[in-house]
């Protein structure tokens, strides 16, 4: 990261490579910023993914500003910041750059669903949900098919946030789908991503009114193994 940002400051922005520099700035810090949020220093994360947001615009390239802005909202959501301010973002993002099929738009229209949902308004939550499965549909198989990829958005994604907004709607039968689908296609070897799903599952259940079922939910080592 230090190497990059002397090599910016070097070239100065008017050398050709220096929006591809500014690309590798954004990326490095994104990767900076989800590991410091996965460790719970969440105030120092805020600082890398402004600065992946912050080099990504200025690289030009609307995907990687869509993805970098798509990875930070939900985690800002994920982070119970203000549901409304995520949604405000999302609404921001998506008019500055309406017509780029990508996964960053995949990731927007994902934490637009999460949010929805959170807010209580599900029946626009579940229509959020169909206009993420149609972009996913319209991305290129590179962006699709290496699942568990930082830099894509696999099937198991889609997956996971029908699963994440069903289960805050209370709909336990359609989040357990939802759930079975990822878990098929999620690699034995993540069980981080299994544990959620299975935690999720019990969360639907809870919601929809049956704690104990919730309670009793298998999300033993068995399960999360169960592909």
């Amino acid at each position: 990261m230090y190497t990059v940002q002397q090599t910016m400051t070097r070239i100065g922005g008017g050398d050709r490579s220096f929006p591809e520099w500014c690309g590798v700035m954004s990326m490095l810090s994104l990767l900076t910023a989800k590991a410091l949020s996965n460790l719970g220093q969440t105030g120092e994360a805020r600082h890398w993914w402004a600065t992946a947001q912050w080099a990504a615009d200025l690289s030009g390239d609307p995907k990687r500003s869509l993805s970098v802005a798509g990875e930070g909202l939900i985690r800002a959501l994920y982070q119970e910041r203000p549901t409304r301010s995520v949604l405000g973002k999302i609404d921001e993002m998506r008019a500055r750059y309406s017509a780029v099929p990508c996964s960053g738009i995949a990731h927007l229209l994902s934490s637009r669903a999460q949010a929805l949902v959170r807010e209580g308004r599900t029946d626009e939550a579940v229509a959020a949900l169909r206009d993420v499965r149609e972009v996913f549909e319209r991305l290129s198989d590179s962006v699709t098919k290496e699942v568990g990829s930082a830099f894509g958005w696999g099937e198991n994604r889609l997956r996971y946030t029908e699963a994440w907004v069903h289960a805050y709607a209370g709909r336990s039968q359609e989040a357990d789908e939802a759930a079975r689908n990822a878990l098929a296609i999620l690699p034995a070897s993540d069980p981080r991503s299994r544990t959620q799903l299975a935690l999720i599952q019990g969360l639907g259940h809870v919601r929809e009114g049956d704690v104990s079922e919730g309670i009793r939910h298998d999300w033993s080592p068995k399960q999360l193994t169960r592909a």
